[in-house]
């Protein structure tokens, strides 16, 4: 197996029995990619960085990974595209200039077809404007006093059947046949979360199915004898180094399998929720002010068992300064670290999720431990008792240290998001304070320090993937500028929108560019005609490539396509 590296978009293609790995090597042709990969690497190597870690070891990898790496295997049978040395180079002194994250503005339209907030929230907003603040709090209030009632009732028929003796103390008081009763009463489809609730979860081996969440089956790691064998060989060598302190440094995680992954509400989720309902809202002829507040679980994880089989596998150690040694601990919840642990503490939120909004019609979406409620300002304090009533009915306990009101900014996933635009359909948001401030002090620290391990490379970039990730976004048309630029009225309007988008970064992004020539990748063959013709039959798109050649030929640049 042949392996090319990958710097800034030089592509990385992996030579497999004569043919390629991946189909970049349209856009690229591999011998120039070589070229590149070589010349970048030599010249970083000039410039003061460091080489490439000698060995796997050296790497500062994850220890499943690096015995993957090492015997070139990788899960899910994939070829391996990139060696975990060329992510070795530490940094030379850079600039000290620091990436600035900027709020983005998301303005409202009005199409119907605008709704990427999931159909359970939907349903919820839509029942919510339909009915009012009024009617809506009257319901909220029956439907919760006929749980609790019923609540009550099945506390008096004694213990729990389904739930074992172990772990009964550590549910905390969380009534297993009353879940079971929310289940069936909300339509929800994963009916065996009470019992795997009840017995705790299991550690290792196959992770129970919800029926639920989205499909992606994954395998262990080690049916593999080969891979097998090197994992405990190197789990070894870092116990020589020093003491095992995080579950995920044990390795267990892959004995895990799964047919499912977890699907967490983002930050595109809450704001498309929150564009349906200002769009709902205003095609009803209303006008509110929208506030929201975030609930969050008190160390959720602790708030569920694990199985009398898993407790033999759930030893930590952690160094103990003062005594100069390690100390074993037994864990009888879920670990952190784990991926069992998240898979089960997440089927476990997603159902109280779907409880509130199927049956209370909350408008609220879901981020692991994080619930992200929006209301009205004038149901918010009746609101504000249901979500304590509804908490406190499934006992599963909430940081009310941490809690804050409604109000017009609601802090979540690191990022705030303001609605005091949310009358006129606006909604901004950006990262806080804090993620910049830690971002900028991690990239500081690598800048002074002169370089870093590859794990920190790893950690940091994802890090500012998420940060930027959060905040992608830009401002919506609204119908009336879609209808403008469509001036001909076709049904099918879309190279015309793929051109415009080309044409308008150039226009837009690049007016400190002088004297260089520019790449523009066009996906759609009618919009890279055009660019290539700088002619179109469309008007508005013939205006925009005429404002094109202008620019080039002011700022002496050249397009390519």
């Amino acid at each position: 197996m042949a392996l090319m590296t990958t710097f800034h978009g030089v592509c990385c293609l992996t030579a497999v029995s004569g043919r390629f790995a991946t189909h970049a090597e349209v856009a690229y042709p591999p011998m120039l990619c070589r070229a590149m990969a070589c010349a970048i690497r030599e010249q970083l190597i000039l410039l003061g960085a460091s080489g490439p870690a000698q060995s796997l070891l050296l790497s500062d990898l994850p220890v499943h990974k690096t015995a993957q790496l090492s015997l070139s295997k990788q899960v899910g049978n994939r070829p391996t595209l990139l060696s975990p040395e060329a992510l070795a180079f530490s940094l030379p002194a850079l600039s000290s200039r620091m990436p600035i994250v900027k709020a983005h503005d998301l303005g409202v339209h009005d199409r119907d077809g605008f709704n990427c907030s999931p159909p359970l929230d939907s349903g919820s907003i839509r029942w919510r404007v339909d009915q009012g603040p009024v009617t809506t709090a009257r319901h909220r209030t029956e439907v919760l006093r006929k749980w609790f009632l019923r609540a009550k009732e099945l506390r008096d028929l004694g213990p729990d059947p389904c739930v074992c003796d172990t772990a009964a103390p550590l549910l905390q008081g969380k009534c297993m046949r009353l879940l079971r009763e929310l289940i069936t009463a909300s339509e929800y489809g994963d009916n065996a979360l009470p019992e795997d609730i009840g017995k705790g979860f299991d550690l290792l081996g196959q992770i129970p199915a919800s029926n639920v969440l989205p499909k992606k089956t994954s395998f262990a790691s080690p049916e593999d004898e080969q891979i097998a064998q090197e994992v405990y060989n190197l789990t070894i060598q870092e116990v020589e180094q020093g003491p095992i302190d995080d579950f995920t440094a044990s390795l267990a995680n892959l004995t895990s399998f799964s047919e499912e992954t977890i699907a967490p509400h983002g930050v595109d989720v809450i704001l498309a929720g929150l564009v349906f309902r200002a769009r709902k809202t205003k095609l009803a002829g209303l006008s509110e002010s929208l506030v929201a507040k975030t609930v969050d679980l008190r160390k959720a994880y602790k708030q569920l068992p694990l199985s009398e089989s898993a407790r033999d596998d759930a030893f930590l150690s952690v160094w103990c300064p003062s005594e100069k040694t390690v100390h074993i601990f037994q864990s009888l919840v879920l670990p952190f670290g784990s991926r069992p642990s998240v898979q089960g503490f997440y089927r476990s939120s997603h159902c109280l999720w779907h409880i509130g909004a199927k049956l209370l019609d909350l408008h609220w979406s879901l981020f692991y431990d994080d619930y992200v409620v929006v209301s009205c300002a004038t149901e918010a304090p009746h609101l504000t008792m249901v979500l304590d009533s509804f908490f406190d009915l499934t006992q599963w306990h909430t940081s009310k240290d941490k809690e804050t009101p409604f109000n017009a900014v609601a802090r979540a996933l690191g990022v705030e998001i303001s609605l005091a635009d949310s009358r006129a359909g606006l909604f901004r948001v950006c990262n806080t304070q804090s993620r910049k401030a830690e971002l900028a002090a991690n990239i500081a620290s690598m800048i002074s320090d002169g370089g870093a391990s590859a794990k920190a490379f790893e950690s940091l970039r994802g890090r500012l993937l998420f940060a930027e990730n959060q905040i992608f976004g830009g401002s919506l048309p609204d119908q009336e500028v879609i209808s403008s630029l469509n001036v001909e009225g076709k049904d099918g309007f879309i190279y015309e929108l793929e051109a415009l988008a080309a044409v308008r970064g150039v226009l837009d992004l690049c007016t400190q560019v002088v004297h260089t020539d520019l790449v523009l990748f066009l996906d759609n063959d009618a919009a890279l005609r055009a660019l290539i013709k700088s002619s179109s039959s469309s008007p508005v798109l013939q205006e925009l490539l005429r404002a094109l050649n202008e620019f080039e030929v002011e700022h002496l640049v050249r397009a390519n396509c």
